[in-house]
């Protein structure tokens, strides 16, 4: 279990506010995405979150599943030997257990939570039974964003009937994972459909905790030419407080680089204040033990010295100044083209 760290949750993430200094660090600078078995029943997460903060993590990115949580229309379609197990959430029977599981022990251990609500349910989806479709509608997934921060928010329910637990109530709410790659928002180009479900949720999410950030779903690849098409969607840059990178690159300089091109994008469009957060950053300890698939595995040693170059905070001016490595992208996924910046976005 001690692997999952090194070997599974190979990221790291960074908030980065306009203007860091390299002497100071901020508050939640290192963090891990917990994702794929570490959400499994009956994994040791406990154990697991008390490992990262001994390790000096201080957030944890995990995945709120929405089809998890809602994966019933209706009453009438819950299974009677179910429904003790569901609360009604404007009559959508809603089970907050799985959700419960996450927020306890992240708190436990004093970890701040980014949730990625993520995944529509067959009822909701626009290709029910495709893993990465779309929401039909934008309505039902800001719902439950909304119902979410009535739980886990600093006025949340959750912390109310759980006395015992540390209040770490959650403040940040990522709204889905990579809408640029087909395999997580099977329509493309993304644009138009995204950034109505963004504005829904802005809207459910701020009418919960006015103050709360909305998070924009982590981009991929060439994340500065996809915000910038992003951009030219009309309202897009309202629409979000805080921008979601995916910076995996060969380079641990790279990553640097495309944080800097994201940040470049930003100030272009008048976005220089809003914080960028590097959700995903990451070279897989897994040397050894699995067969490579990315091109980018490395060893534990090898994982710590390429997250260290990747800081911001480790490059000095002088550094800064150096020509810029290239970022390096690893596999064919990795690699697919960007949407086009100068297309206009609708949906096939």
């Amino acid at each position: 279990m001690r692997r999952l760290i090194s070997a599974t949750v190979s990221v790291v993430l960074l908030l980065l506010a306009p203007g860091l200094a390299a002497a100071r660090v901020p508050a939640r600078f290192v963090g891990v995405t917990v994702d794929g078995p570490a959400l499994a029943p009956g994994f040791d997460l406990g154990g697991e979150t008390a490992l990262m903060a001994r390790s000096g993590v201080e957030s944890v990115r995990m995945q709120f599943s929405w089809a998890g949580a809602q994966p019933y229309p209706s009453w009438s379609a819950v299974p009677d030997a179910e429904r003790g197990a569901f609360v009604d959430e404007h009559g959508i029977p809603t089970t907050y257990a799985a959700l419960d599981r996450l927020v306890t022990f992240a708190a436990q251990r004093h970890l701040t939570v980014l949730p990625v609500v993520q995944y529509a349910p067959a009822w909701a989806a626009r290709h029910p039974g495709l893993l990465g479709s779309p929401p039909a509608a934008p309505a039902p997934y800001a719902a439950f964003a909304g119902a979410l921060v009535r739980r886990y928010g600093p006025r949340g329910s959750f912390w109310a009937t759980h006395p015992g637990i540390p209040r770490v109530p959650i403040r940040a709410w990522e709204i889905w994972n990579e809408p640029d790659l087909p395999f997580m928002w099977a329509d493309q180009p993304f644009g138009v459909d995204y950034l109505a479900l963004l504005k829904a949720s802005r809207t459910a999410i701020k009418a919960a905790d006015p103050r709360a950030q909305v998070v924009l779903g982590g981009f991929a690849n060439y994340s500065w030419r996809t915000l910038a098409y992003f951009y030219r969607l009309p309202g897009a840059r309202a629409a979000f407080d805080a921008v979601s990178v995916h910076g995996y690159t060969r380079q641990a300089a790279g990553v640097v680089t495309i944080l800097g091109r994201v940040r470049a994008t930003m100030r272009r469009h008048g976005d220089a204040h809003k914080p960028i957060l590097a959700t995903e950053v990451g070279w897989p300890a897994s040397r050894g033990h699995t067969k490579d698939q990315f091109g980018v595995e490395t060893t534990a040693s090898g994982q710590a010295a390429r997250i260290g170059a990747s800081r911001p905070s480790t490059y000095t001016r002088g550094s800064a100044r150096r020509r810029p490595a290239r970022p390096s992208f690893s596999s064919p996924a990795c690699a697919a083209s960007p949407p086009p910046v100068s297309g206009r976005a609708s949906r096939r």
